[in-house]
């Protein structure tokens, strides 16, 4: 029979309905709610098993202790007696995931809350904001996360809440410690509500509850043992502080969550606009001003050659001429090779010449390290541009001691026949690390489609690792990885509240993206190692890259950091961009900042010390030059280089220079007096008279600065060590790794004129990867030579940016 309701039953139906739901709402209601939240790793499992009192038994909510990973990755909404009474009222505790999650899913974990406390609890009487006492700051994330529970909740929520502090210990030795440091319950109390108040704008304290969840892990034999006498009265403060929570939840009315919605993070908010601020940013027009190394130049302007102007810029080991200031053609001799030339003031025929000049040559070598022969003579209009162009030009002529090594390993190398004699090159850098610039490479090696797109960089990095601060992405998208970086660079600038800040965090998103590429990092890395050592003129080995196993490292650079890590200094200070070894003190001291802000102002006096005339070299015993190997003739005739003694030829001794007595210090004294006798010397001993000059305007531009700057605690410069040695050769000197990491630090502290935009943080991107040379014509695979290799590369928003560096250590055979 089919059962007709009339309308009248109808009605009674319903109102039973409404009746049976109001009755569950008032149950809902009427159950004390506390919800756990906080950062990961705050305790706020922990404290939800010590409010059901789980006690020796199974905990309710998972945890886990020694793991780095988040254990709760998930709401739960569990309900038992309170503290675990057999006749205890019954109270419901929710769970959540930690925000700072260590696989970065905040945004997801957020979600999961808002669905939970809308379908499932829908009333709330305690919001129980979960902190670690041991660390029990605000930083930045934690501050982000009041903001989004505030942004959930609403202003309402906060009349909800009540402070947790875990691990705060009750011992005796425990408050001992805390009565040292100043640390007491009201003052923690009274700190964190000031701070919220700060934080999320509102006008009233919360109560605050000190929790040692210690306790209810442990059996009462297990504390007897471990407390003896004191067990007792610190399970009673425990439980004192437990009724604390419980009284507060019976005496507020309980929080609706029907109009909590799920807020979105910041870099969740980010995420949606990053990659389109990435693609439609105008870097010009936000004021962003960065040089690239090979820009910057030691000197530029109006020099005089061959009767016509042209415009000169110098580098290090190149000077380039220029039709005018704006063009890009080459004129003249275009690119001037400076590597072992020789600059001095004043030329021949110097009287007939309208305006002062100066000569640069390049004298021939016996031991083969110069090029070919050539003199240039260059004028200028006043005598002070003569000596600012002599000064820097004779700076950019030097070579450091570990460069000089290098190339004659690279020519070893490239000339060697067999395995023998290749193994043998190889020893000159055995137990050392070479810093090559990619710039360097680049200029020998050809590269096409090394920089990558967004796209390339995209589908890179899906098949890759990053850390960021410490915090992994695994297979990471583009959106979501900028995202993060955004963050962290807004956080490092101090979190700016102009319009422009977030499109600035943006831009340098999208260079560290491009950085984290392998596309471009390991094809630099492959180029160097190519170069270096797979560039072998009779085809005698093969360079292998294996497959990476380190993750691609990102990190946001601080003061602290630098002074620790040797290798974001050698990247971050702007250097010589030639190769160089790691703990090579004279590298250092080229540098560009260096030389910048050396003394150009005072007169250049050069003065050197004579030998006695019996440790002359007979002329019987020489019938070429000692310099340049030219036979002397009766049109070449032979002289004595009163400094050290040798033979040489009229070319190869073309400088006088004042002279000191017999085995003087060559201080200087010699070249103030302006009738101090002049004697003949060669070109190798002017040159080591030159450096010891640049040398004492380095130093004291470089006090002078540092003494500008306060930063005279810092460290004290060490001196340059690649004064030339008899033969030609740098003498052999190389400080600690420490002192040079000291220099470094000084050079970034050191700069002329700091913009406003350099308080943005710079990020370093580290990428290790690992070679193996092995001979091309092999049956069975036999490694010779492993390589360690990191590809370092520092993105700034406004300053100097290089290509980055390239740390090559070498080891025998298989790693």
């Amino acid at each position: 029979p089919v059962l007709r309701l009339d309308r009248q039953d109808r009605c009674v139906v319903q109102m039973s309905a409404l009746a049976r739901g109001e009755h569950r709402a008032r149950e809902d209601q009427d159950v004390p709610t506390a919800a756990l939240i906080g950062a990961t790793g705050a305790g706020k499992s922990s404290t939800g098993n010590s409010l059901f009192g789980c006690r020796g038994a199974a905990p309710a909510f998972a945890v886990e202790i020694g793991t780095m990973a988040s254990v709760t990755t998930e709401t739960n909404v569990l309900m038992r007696p309170w503290r675990g009474g057999a006749c205890a009222e019954m109270v419901r505790i929710v769970d959540s995931p930690g925000l700072g999650d260590s696989e970065g899913r905040d945004a997801e974990h957020i979600a999961g809350l808002a669905d939970a406390l809308k379908g499932q609890v829908k009333y709330v009487h305690a919001f129980l904001i979960v902190f670690n006492s041991q660390e029990p700051r605000l930083n930045s994330s934690l501050k982000e996360m009041l903001k989004i529970f505030r942004d959930m909740f609403g202003d309402g929520f906060l009349r909800h809440v009540v402070i947790v502090f875990t691990r705060w210990e009750y011992d005796k030795r425990s408050r001992r410690k805390r009565e040292k440091r100043g640390i007491t319950c009201s003052q923690q109390a009274e700190m964190m509500n000031a701070e919220l108040r700060r934080v999320l704008g509102h006008n009233s304290d919360c109560p605050c509850v000190f929790f040692d969840n210690s306790l209810n892990e442990c059996t009462d034999e297990e504390l007897d043992d471990l407390y003896d006498d004191e067990a007792q009265t610190m399970v009673r403060e425990f439980e004192n502080e437990m009724q604390k929570v419980f009284t507060f939840m019976q005496s507020v009315k309980p929080f609706l969550c029907k109009d909590v919605k799920a807020a979105m993070t910041e870099k969740e908010k980010l995420k949606h606009k990053v990659l389109q601020l990435i693609e439609l940013v105008n870097e010009e027009a936000l004021g962003r001003e960065i040089i690239s190394a090979e820009q910057g130049v030691l000197h530029s302007g109006w020099i005089r050659w061959r009767r016509r102007w042209v415009y000169g810029v110098l580098r290090r080991q190149t000077l380039r001429l220029f039709v005018d200031e704006k063009s890009s053609e080459l004129t003249g001799p275009k690119e001037v090779d400076l590597t072992a030339c020789v600059c001095s003031i004043g030329s021949e025929w110097e009287r007939l010449r309208r305006f002062p000049s100066f000569t640069l040559y390049r004298p021939v070598n016996l031991q083969g390290t110069a090029r070919s022969y050539f003199c240039h003579v260059f004028q200028v209009e006043t005598e002070q541009e003569r000596q600012k162009w002599v000064l820097l030009m004779q700076e950019a002529t030097q070579l450091s001691h570990s460069y000089c090594r290098i190339e004659k390993f690279y020519e070893s190398l490239r000339v060697a026949p067999t395995r023998a004699e290749y193994e043998r090159a190889t020893a000159i850098i055995d137990h050392e690390t070479m810093v090559i610039p990619v710039e360097w490479v680049l200029q020998r090696v050809v590269s096409r489609g090394r920089v990558p797109s967004l796209h390339q960089a995209g589908k890179d990095l899906q098949r890759d690792r990053v850390v960021v601060d410490g915090i992994e992405f695994v297979n990471p998208s583009c959106d979501e990885l900028a995202a993060h970086i955004c963050a962290r660079v807004l956080e490092g600038a101090g979190c700016p509240q102009d319009d422009r800040s977030e499109v600035k965090a943006a831009v340098i998103a999208r260079d560290v993206l491009l950085s984290c590429s392998r596309t471009q990092g390991g094809g630099d890395t492959y180029d160097a190692v190519q170069l270096l050592f797979g560039s072998n003129e009779h085809d005698l080995v093969h360079c292998k890259p294996e497959a990476p196993t380190q993750p691609i490292l990102v990190r946001l650079l601080c003061r602290s950091r630098e002074r620790q890590d040797s290798d974001v200094l050698h990247s971050l200070c702007p250097d010589t961009g030639v190769p160089e070894f790691k703990r090579d003190a004279s590298a250092m001291h080229l540098s560009t900042q260096v030389v910048k802000s050396m003394d150009l102002e005072r007169e250049q006096h050069i003065c050197t010390t004579t030998v006695d005339a019996k440790a002359w070299v007979p002329d019987s015993q020489m019938v070429q030059c000692m310099r340049c190997g030219e036979r002397f003739n009766p049109f070449l005739r032979r002289h004595h280089c009163r400094a050290c003694g040798h033979l040489v030829c009229y070319s190869c001794s073309r400088h006088f220079v004042p002279v000191g007595d017999t085995g003087a210090s060559g201080d200087g004294a010699a070249a103030q007096d302006p009738h101090a006798h002049r004697e003949r010397v060669c070109f190798q001993c002017y040159q080591r008279a030159v450096i010891k000059d640049l040398d004492a305007r380095k130093q004291k531009g470089l006090q002078a600065v540092l003494n500008d700057e306060e930063c005279s605690g810092a460290g004290t410069p060490c001196s340059s060590s690649n004064n030339l040695a008899e033969e030609g050769g740098p003498e052999t000197r190389e400080a600690p790794e420490s002192e040079c990491s000291s220099i470094a630090y000084q050079q970034t502290e050191t700069d002329e004129v700091r913009p406003p935009e350099e308080e943005w943080p710079a990020v370093s991107i580290e990428m290790e990867s690992r070679y193996t040379i092995m001979p091309v014509d092999f049956v069975e695979p036999e490694v010779w030579f492993t390589l360690d290799c990191k590809y370092v590369r520092v993105v700034r928003w406004s300053g100097i940016a290089d290509e980055g560096r390239v740390f090559i250590s070498v080891s025998s055979g298989a790693a």
